[in-house]
């Protein structure tokens, strides 16, 4: 039975300012301002409250596009937005005030399978991705001194393909180790660096769920034999966390075989459960990609997310069928994370008989009461020269008028 957990609740798009070009259907706009492309300080703040009053710790940011567009859909990886590392350092210390550490995607391999414009593929230096491991080195290093090797958590890349046609997937993982190296080497605590997706468990289309175990299995021994090629040995490898997306419970179709409920979530704890090296990987378990086939799409745009009650199930195995340190992720709508953190959180208390650390420490601040309407102000007595002056007015008759203040005359 797991007794700890780490709650990742990202914000879908939260990096974003605005939806360009249609490539970000449905998404959020994010918490930067569309005027100026500036840090929204209170948005930010009011959601990292909310995750952290339903027991969330972490939180994962993408560095987006950290760069200078020097024309249209063109980016200069050399070049950065100035204001970029202010509003990302003081992103992280909002978010740690409220006990919420944060995740740091360094690279991120679907902006390709989703064929978007970005700069990893169109930019002045003419290179495609991470095919410049000079360059992806300056960088990982770039970022590290400006935001500190150890004030983070540091994901390698998104959803890297090394898994799937072991030969091609060589190059990547070389890439991939070289970096791994150079986060150690800068300071970075092996249990601060995040490493996959491995595959995701529909990778292969396969009909048996053991046959993925088996091929993922296989991958990541493969995989340990270039790591340990560069000096990184199975203590590091094992102290650091490893992912699998596709975990939440969202039912789908993959070349006509129907896969329930469920599915990736057993074969997450089977996969892990079959780790049996000491230390055991840390599992990091994600729904993010779930809704790539016919679920792909709801009607109003939006990626399909799994439902509260299908995470509440899913993360409910995992803390009774494991007893690992596990991290739970849910990339989300700003609008459904709340509902979605809070399934989990009641399932943990369901199995280990409290909520997760924090829960409900953060509630909404009540609004400020409006201040009470002042009382009118009383009206000004009228003296005896403004009796006077307006007697003068009336007759224009300066002697009357001295006569009426006087009372010696009743007009």
């Amino acid at each position: 039975m797991a007794k700890s957990h780490n709650l990742c609740l990202s914000w879908m798009g939260v990096m974003l300012n605005d939806v360009k070009d249609n490539s970000y259907p449905g998404w959020d706009s994010g918490c930067f301002r569309a005027s100026d492309g500036r840090l929204d300080v209170d948005a930010w703040t009011e959601f990292c409250r909310m995750i952290a009053n339903v027991g969330a710790n972490q939180t994962r940011l993408f560095m987006a596009r950290p760069w200078v567009e020097v024309s249209s859909n063109k980016w200069d990886l050399t070049r950065y937005v100035p204001e970029y590392w202010g509003d990302m350092r003081q992103m992280i210390a909002i978010a740690k005030a409220f006990n919420v550490r944060c995740i740091v995607t360094l690279f991120d391999e679907c902006e390709f399978h989703l064929g978007r414009i970005n700069p990893y593929s169109s930019n002045v230096q003419e290179i495609k991705f991470y095919r410049d491991l000079t360059l992806s080195k300056k960088i990982v290093k770039r970022f590290l001194n400006e935001l500190g090797p150890t004030n983070c958590d540091w994901e390698i890349c998104n959803e890297m393909a090394w898994t799937p046609g072991w030969e091609s997937g060589k190059g990547n993982v070389a890439w991939f180790a070289a970096l791994y190296e150079l986060l150690l080497a800068e300071g970075v605590p092996a249990a601060n660096i995040i490493y996959g997706p491995l595959l995701q468990p529909h990778q292969y289309n396969a009909t048996s769920k053991q046959f993925e175990i088996d091929s993922t299995t296989y991958a990541v021994g493969q995989a340990a034999e270039i790591w340990r090629a560069h000096g990184i040995g199975n203590d590091s490898i094992n102290a650091s966390r490893m992912v699998v997306h596709n975990v939440g419970g969202a039912p789908e179709t993959v070349s006509g075989i129907k896969f329930p409920n469920g599915y990736d979530t057993q074969f997450a704890v089977q996969f892990f459960g079959r780790q049996s090296s000491k230390p055991r990987h840390n599992p990091f378990v994600s729904d993010d990609g779930i809704g790539q086939n016919d679920m792909q799409f709801q009607p109003d745009g939006r990626w399909t997310r799994p439902t509260p009650k299908a995470l509440g199930i899913s993360s409910e195995h995992i803390f009774r069928n494991s007893d690992g340190n596990w991290t739970i992720e849910v990339l989300s709508y700003r609008d459904l994370i709340e509902a979605q953190g809070e399934a989990i959180a009641q399932a943990y208390k369901r199995v280990c008989g409290a909520f997760p650390h924090d829960y409900g420490k953060y509630p909404k601040p009540e609004p400020e009461p409006e201040p009470p309407t002042p009382p009118e102000p009383p009206k000004p007595t009228t003296c005896g020269v403004s009796k006077w002056y307006q007697h003068f007015k009336k007759t224009l008759n300066f002697r009357a008028a001295w006569d009426h203040l006087m009372g010696r005359h009743n007009v």
